[in-house]
């Protein structure tokens, strides 16, 4: 089981823009899975809040989850077979397993927990991300965690124009251009459509102008280059 710091870490929601961009690419190509998609988007006065389903890689404990479920199971069983026979050394077995696994208490039902979530291919989980005008937000589970932010200058939609899987295609991603040159990546989009929307709420909401920027990409011997467009107050038609 992420925590939120991990899991923050691992999305990295805030970050300089070229290591951005090297990451949705590793994405396009199918090198990496994207763990952090968007499901639902709320615009208010200064406030974007985002819902978000996180498919994170989770770490390598798989020997004490599986003990962790093992050792649930075991109890069980004990539970039922004395249910059964009724013997009162079956009862103190079964007391006795039940008694391990109070001992051990929250961290072995986690364990079995992320177990299950694991064995079943259930990775997924939902982060909220909320964006203030110098703040953001992030809450994961019943965690929160706050990180200071420089005042946002524009609201950014970034189109990544590329063949990576043999055709012409296209990539958006709406993001914040922050004063110190971070940038905070709110989604990724296929249709350019609903990006656009999108982003005209968010710059309602923070106050801020929209423009435009390509990212020409081409395949280069030793891997990927890009290369970026002039930021365009109106979306390059060619």
């Amino acid at each position: 089981m992420h925590s939120a710091v991990e899991v923050l870490h691992q999305v990295k929601p805030v970050d300089v823009l070229d290591q951005t961009i090297y990451r949705t690419l590793q994405r396009i190509r199918g090198d990496a899975p994207e763990p952090f998609l968007l499901r639902e988007l709320n615009c208010t006065h200064r406030e974007i809040s985002g819902r978000y389903l996180i498919r994170a890689d989770e770490p390598a404990r798989t020997g004490g989850e599986a003990a962790a479920l093992g050792a649930l199971a075991v109890t069980g069983l004990l539970f039922a077979r004395a249910l059964v026979t009724r013997k009162p050394l079956h009862w103190a077995g079964a007391l006795w397993a039940g008694s391990i696994a109070l001992m051990t208490g929250q961290d072995l039902i986690k364990r079995a927990s992320s177990a299950v979530r694991r064995f079943t291919g259930n990775n997924q989980d939902f982060a909220t991300m909320t964006v203030l005008p110098e703040e953001l937000i992030f809450l994961y589970r019943d965690q929160e965690i706050h990180v200071n932010l420089p005042p946002a200058v524009s609201v950014v939609l970034r189109t990544f124009r590329h063949r990576l899987r043999g055709r012409e295609e296209q990539f958006h991603l709406l993001q914040l251009d922050l004063h110190d040159g971070r940038v905070i990546t709110l989604s990724g989009y296929d249709d350019v459509v609903t990006a656009r929307r999108n982003g005209h709420q968010v710059c309602r909401s923070m106050g801020l102008g929209m423009v435009f920027q390509n990212i020409e990409v081409t395949e280069v011997e030793n891997g990927i280059s890009w290369e970026l467009g002039p930021q365009l107050v109106e979306p390059a038609l060619n």
